[in-house]
Parts: C-alpha cells; sequence; structure tokens
C-alpha cells in the first residue's frame, strides 16, 4: 500500500512538473512573437461589429446609435482627421 501511495504521488509530481515546463515553454514563446498565449493583444473588433450588424437587423430604429460606435474609433481619432505631423513635435532635451 506504502509503495502505490508513493508511485502516485511521483506521478503527480511528474505531471505537475510537465505541466510548469510546457507553461514556461509557452510563456518564453510568447516574448519572441511566435504565438499568443496570455497577454492577449486586442483584436480588430470584427467580432464586434458583426453583432452590432446583426442589432441592427433586429432593431432599425438604434441604427443611428450603431453607426456611430463603429465610426467613433479608440484614442480620440475620428474619421478624417489629418495624420499627425511628427515634424512639428517638442524636441525633449538630453540630460548628460
Amino acid at each position: 500500500m506504502a509503495v502505490e501511495i508513493l508511485v502516485a504521488t511521483a506521478l503527480l509530481c511528474c505531471v505537475i512538473a510537465l505541466l510548469f515546463l510546457a507553461h514556461r515553454l509557452l510563456c518564453a514563446a510568447e516574448e519572441r512573437g511566435w504565438i499568443h498565449y496570455r497577454k492577449k493583444t486586442g483584436g480588430d473588433g470584427s467580432a464586434g461589429r458583426a453583432f452590432l450588424e446583426f442589432q441592427a437587423m433586429l432593431e432599425p430604429d438604434k441604427r443611428h446609435v450603431i453607426e456611430e460606435r463603429i465610426a467613433v474609433k479608440p484614442g480620440g481619432e475620428q474619421p478624417g482627421d489629418p495624420p499627425e505631423d511628427s515634424s512639428k513635435k517638442p524636441i525633449e532635451e538630453v540630460r548628460g
């Protein structure tokens, strides 16, 4: 009976070690940019826009609200805004 407990404990420790190793390998691959594992990047929102279009079909009276949600970009930029001119940005002083 003691041998069975010892084997079960050793097996459990091996499984935990393998899971930890797999986690570390996946984190390393994510840092190199090979995969997205834990740190999710923001998508383009295509799924959200699809649901908004579906809602527009079900509730056509709210179409103007849906169009505004699609038109407003995050970061305060509006459609039709001119691109930022990098030559007009202030130069930061370098302190030595």
